[in-house]
Order: C-alpha cells, then structure tokens, then sequence
C-alpha cells in the first residue's frame, strides 16, 4: 500500500512538472473518446436499431394510386405534373 501512495505521489507532482505535456495527453483523450461515443452512437442508430417503419403495401401500389389520383407525385422525389407518367 505503501507503493501505491508513493507511485501517486510522484505521478502527480511529474503532471504538476510537466503542464504542457499533461493538457496535451487529457486533450488528446479528451478528444478520443468523443470521436469513439460519437461514431458509436451513429453506428448503433443506422445499423445496429431497426428501422421503425414496416410496409404494408408495395411501393408500386401507393405509386398508382397517386398517379389515379392525378396527384402528379412520384416516390423517386420528383413532382411531376398529372399525365406525365
């Protein structure tokens, strides 16, 4: 236990010494695990969570239906005027 406390004791009194050094190395983790949460939580809501959408109908369907309509819509996102299909 002894150890443990003389080991501390010197580490903090070297990250005292030696600033620049010690606000690179936490800035540098700092900025690490920030990039690693970041990319993980994208990851994890594209891929990793399902989608909460669940088609009934094809698309094809909603598509005519539109075009019946004479809504002039289209699923690609494009607006296209009533008898352009």
């Amino acid at each position: 236990m002894e150890t443990l406390f003389r080991d501390v004791r010197l580490s903090l009194k070297r990250v005292v010494k030696e600033r620049k050094f010690s606000a690179t190395v936490l800035l540098t983790l700092a900025v690490c695990i920030g990039a690693n949460v970041t990319i993980f939580s994208d990851i994890q809501t594209v891929l990793l969570q399902p989608l909460p959408f669940y088609p009934t109908r094809p698309a094809r369907h909603h598509q005519q239906q539109l075009s019946r309509r004479g809504c002039g819509a289209r699923l690609d996102g494009l607006l296209l005027s009533p008898g352009a299909d």
